[in-house]
């Protein structure tokens, strides 16, 4: 009998063992996971790390870690000798501002990075679902009483007393529990709605929302790079790019043909921006199991990087690469999270 999620707790229970058997002893690197830089309003999706902020993060990399980039990192772990307090910057979605921001940023400190790129980069492609749903559940003027949606025959419901448009709901984060406010609730409801639905039937949730609120666009600094600023982004010195699926979807609950589908149509598209082969992978949303990882295996990638919370060492599988979520903080908060991660018990250098 197969038991649903025991695979889940498995690899719970071996990252725990792991981690209290090299915690004293071990070398270890860090892969960094952000995902925009600007000077926009926060995000309720906690994705934001504001340019000053991201300037003080390179400065704290520099000074107590070892700058590598991704191949470095995977290098070390098939050959079973990693550097001890490596730091490595990646990158998920593939925002605009990556290259117009963060690009320039990391080049004038030489420190590389890896862009996860999702998507094809074709001009047409929309803001991703998820800061279109925050802008019509936060950012509008007001909501109706009552707000229904149809998805695939059945319907969905929602009333209550909204208030106003955010300031302070920015201050929240989509992966905490939700505070007592509706707006909040309603755009945490519609986003697990919105996860585990086809992808194809985002436009159509989206619009029927967009029909009730009103239409309004996303904020600024939400765009996504198509493929000719993929093109320049992969020409900069020390920039890498990686394949994270054409749809952006959880991967965890599709049928291998799919998954291999959504994996390559994404692959050719960046390889074709790119003019070379695209190594490496990220698990949308950081949802995976193991047929997932077995299919980015066999599709010849080198290495895929999780969301799982963690630090790499030398019995690190090189497709389920732990990262560490890089919240919007200043150097010293940065400064005594990343040592407590890269040193564990071990004293600092001096």
């Amino acid at each position: 009998m197969r038991i649903r999620g025991l695979w889940r707790v498995r690899r719970v229970l071996r990252q725990a063992e792991d981690y209290w058997i090299y915690s004293r002893h071990e070398p270890r690197c860090l892969v960094l996971m952000y995902h925009r830089i600007t000077d926009g309003p926060p995000s309720v999706c906690g994705t934001i790390v504001r340019p000053e902020n991201f300037e003080d993060h390179l400065d704290v990399i520099s000074s107590i870690g070892q700058p590598l980039s991704l191949e470095e990192c995977v290098a070390g772990l098939r050959g079973g000798a990693i550097p001890d307090r490596g730091i490595v910057l990646t990158f998920d979605d593939g925002y605009t501002d990556n290259l117009t921001l963060a690009a320039p940023i990391l080049a004038r400190w030489g420190i590389p990075a890896t862009v996860y790129i999702a998507g094809t980069g074709c001009p047409t492609e929309r803001e991703y679902w998820w800061d279109r749903l925050e802008a019509l559940c936060l950012d509008s003027p007001a909501l109706p009483a009552v707000l229904s949606i149809r998805v695939t025959g059945t319907i969905h419901r929602w009333s209550g007393a909204w208030g106003g448009a955010r300031t302070k709901y920015r201050e929240w984060r989509v992966g905490e529990d939700v505070p007592n406010i509706p707006r909040l609730r309603l755009y945490r409801a519609l986003y697990r709605l919105l996860l585990r639905v086809p992808a194809d039937l985002h436009e159509e949730v989206l619009g029927q929302l967009a029909a009730q609120i009103g239409p309004i666009s996303p904020a600024d600094g939400t765009s996504r790079l198509t493929g000719p600023q993929i093109t320049t982004l992969a020409n900069i010195e020390g920039i890498g790019i990686g394949a994270h699926t054409a749809s952006h979807v959880p991967l965890d609950a599709l049928p291998p043909r799919q998954v291999r589908a959504e994996v390559l149509e994404n692959r050719t598209a960046l390889e074709a921006h790119v003019g070379e082969p695209i190594q490496t992978f990220a698990y949308p949303f950081g949802l995976y199991d193991w047929r997932t990882v077995h299919d980015v295996r066999e599709l010849g990638f080198q290495s895929a990087c999780t969301s799982d919370e963690g630090v790499v060492w030398r019995r690190s599988d090189p497709f389920r690469i732990p990262r560490v979520t890089v919240l919007d903080e200043g150097a010293d908060a940065f400064r005594a999270r990343l040592q407590r991660l890269l040193l564990g018990n071990r004293p600092a250098p001096a």
